[in-house]
């Protein structure tokens, strides 16, 4: 039987590092580490997807978490803030978040008339109307 959700959210939260964004990779890493993985865990989470079921629960724990007690970023960036759930260091993340994507485009030219593909570029615009998430 694969690894309960809540099982990888609790290593999740024992191994990440607080108050910075992390790469999806390190939180893959700190569930490697933390939980003894069983042989369930290690099938491919669909047919066709050499994807282990393990790091799709891990992302299913992630999405369940997020915006209540941590943030998602682009580029599969997370946010854990010391005291889960906190609002204000959730804001201020967010904040210096959108902060960075402004500097990155001021880098590039001119934030008030980026062309669209440089925004998809970065990974903040989609072209759609609506919330857009970068899936990659």
């Amino acid at each position: 039987m694969p690894t309960s959700i809540s099982d990888l959210w609790a290593a999740i939260i024992a191994g990440v590092p607080r108050d910075q964004w992390v790469p999806i990779d390190t939180i893959y890493d700190a569930v490697e580490r933390l939980v003894p993985l069983d042989p369930d865990d290690l099938l491919p989470s669909a047919l066709g997807n050499d994807d282990p079921t393990w790091r799709r629960n891990v992302r299913n724990a992630l999405q369940t978490h997020k915006a209540s007690d941590i943030l998602w970023g682009e580029r599969a960036l997370y946010y854990f803030p010391s005291v889960l759930a906190d609002r204000a260091a959730l804001l201020r993340a967010e904040t210096e978040l959108r902060k960075q994507w402004l500097n990155e485009l001021a880098d590039l030219g001119s934030a008030l008339e980026a062309e669209p593909e440089l925004l998809r570029r970065i990974g903040i615009y989609g072209g759609a109307q609506g919330i857009w998430v970068d899936k990659s």
